[in-house]
């Protein structure tokens, strides 16, 4: 669930604190990479699917000109 949080970058400070209160202070360093590193796979994700629905858009664009042939 705190990966999870710290993904969503919702209230992802709160438990970093949190954590380092009961911890130490290089924990800091896991929040911080873990927030670089879950944007890049989420800005990934999301430019995946965004890619993939401008390919299908295209085929279907094609497709609708040979029918339109027709």
């Amino acid at each position: 669930m705190t990966i999870f949080i710290c993904f969503l970058s919702a209230g992802w400070s709160d438990v970093m604190f949190t954590v380092i209160r009961c911890t130490s202070g290089w924990s800091a360093c896991y929040f911080i990479l873990l927030i670089i590193i879950g944007g890049i796979v989420l800005m990934n994700l999301f430019l995946a699917i965004m890619l993939g629905n401008f390919d299908k858009a295209k085929a279907f664009g094609q497709k609708k000109k040979v029918l339109d042939a027709y």
